[in-house]
């Protein structure tokens, strides 16, 4: 089960998936994701973290470990989408 929503303009290059997952290939534990369509905006800005797709990832670890756990889950979606737009 791998809910997302996709958000932006595909022909602006700002469409991406936004979602969770239980995990994967890309992590054994379950993660937040920002998974945008056109490839990540900057290669050097270490939002963009994933190894395993072109993308974001917040690991349930670090989202475990947050004061605020709601909080840091829409910072870090809110974070991709101002990224990506």
């Amino acid at each position: 089960f791998d809910p997302a929503m996709e958000i932006g303009s595909a022909d602006a290059g700002q469409r991406a998936s936004y979602g969770a997952s239980p995990g994967d290939g890309s992590s054994s534990e379950p993660y937040l994701y920002v998974g945008p369509w056109s490839g990540v905006p900057d290669e050097n800005d270490p939002y963009w973290n994933a190894e395993g797709f072109g993308g974001a990832m917040l690991s349930y670890g670090d989202l475990l470990e947050a004061d605020d756990q709601r909080q840091t889950a829409i910072d870090f979606f809110r974070i991709g989408l101002r990224k990506l737009m």
